[in-house]
C-alpha cells in the first residue's frame, strides 16, 4: 500500500505574497533612482547649456571692447523693469539689441521670429545714434536657444571721460563692466523673467529650468 507524502513541492500563497510584496518595493526603488538620475542628467544638460550662452554673450562684448578703439554708445530701455524692454548697445563696431523679460521662439528660423538678442554690424555706432535692430541674416544672429529669456543685461562703462564732438550717449572709456543674466524654461517654472532675482522655483519639472547670471570688468586695449 502507497502512503502519501507530507511535504508538497510550491509556494503557499502567503511566500507569493511576501514575495510580490518584496519584488514590488524593489522595483519601486529602482524606479526612484531612474528618476532622480533622469532628472539630475536634464537639470545638469539644462544648466550648462544656459551657462554656455551666458559666457558667450559676454567673451563676444569682451572681444568688441577688448580690440576695438570704438566709442561706446548705449540706448538703454525706458522701463527695464517692464517685459519686452528694448534697447541696444554699440561697441567696436557690433550692434547689441536686446529685449527683456521676453521669451526667444522654439523656432528661431521662423518667418520674423521673436528675437531676444542680437549682434549685427554697425560700423557707423562711433557716429550717430543708434536703434535696436532684431533682424538676423547673414551677417547678424541672434544669441540666445530656444526658450531662453534675456532677465538683465548691461555694458557699463566705469572711466568715462567723453570728448565735447562725441555724439549723444557716446563714452570714451578704458574699463567697462558687462554683466547679463540668462534664463531657461517656462515662465511657470521661474520666480520672474525680469531682473537679477531671476531664479526658478522649486517645483515638479524644475529640471528644464536654468539661470545663469555673469559679470565681468574688461579694459579696452586698443584705443
Amino acid at each position: 500500500m502507497m502512503t502519501k507524502n507530507k511535504f508538497q513541492n510550491g509556494f503557499t500563497i502567503i511566500e507569493l505574497m511576501i514575495a510580490t510584496v518584496v519584488f514590488t518595493i524593489v522595483m519601486l526603488i529602482l524606479t526612484v533612482s531612474v528618476m532622480h538620475f533622469t532628472n539630475s542628467y536634464y537639470k545638469g544638460v539644462t544648466q550648462a547649456s544656459t551657462q554656455s550662452v551666458a559666457r558667450n554673450i559676454v567673451n563676444s562684448v569682451a572681444q568688441a571692447i577688448q580690440f576695438s578703439g570704438d566709442q561706446f554708445i548705449s540706448k538703454l530701455p525706458s522701463n527695464p523693469l517692464q517685459p519686452d524692454s528694448k534697447g541696444a548697445y554699440c561697441v567696436g563696431g557690433q550692434l547689441y539689441s536686446f529685449k527683456l523679460g521676453v521669451e526667444q521662439e522654439s523656432n528661431p528660423g521662423a518667418p520674423n521670429p521673436q528675437n531676444v538678442l542680437v549682434v549685427s554690424p554697425d560700423p557707423g555706432c562711433s557716429t550717430t545714434n543708434i536703434s535696436p535692430n532684431f533682424a538676423t541674416g547673414t551677417n547678424a544672429q541672434g544669441m540666445l536657444g530656444s526658450n531662453m529669456w534675456l532677465a538683465s543685461f548691461s555694458i557699463a562703462p566705469i572711466t568715462a571721460a567723453p570728448p565735447s564732438t562725441a555724439p549723444i550717449n557716446a563714452v570714451n572709456a578704458t574699463l567697462y563692466r558687462i554683466s547679463v543674466r540668462v534664463l531657461y524654461g517656462a515662465s511657470g517654472l521661474l520666480t520672474n523673467t525680469i531682473g537679477n532675482n531671476s531664479n526658478c522655483i522649486g517645483t515638479t519639472g524644475s529640471q528644464f529650468c536654468a539661470t545663469s547670471g555673469l559679470s565681468t570688468i574688461v579694459e579696452a586695449r586698443i584705443k
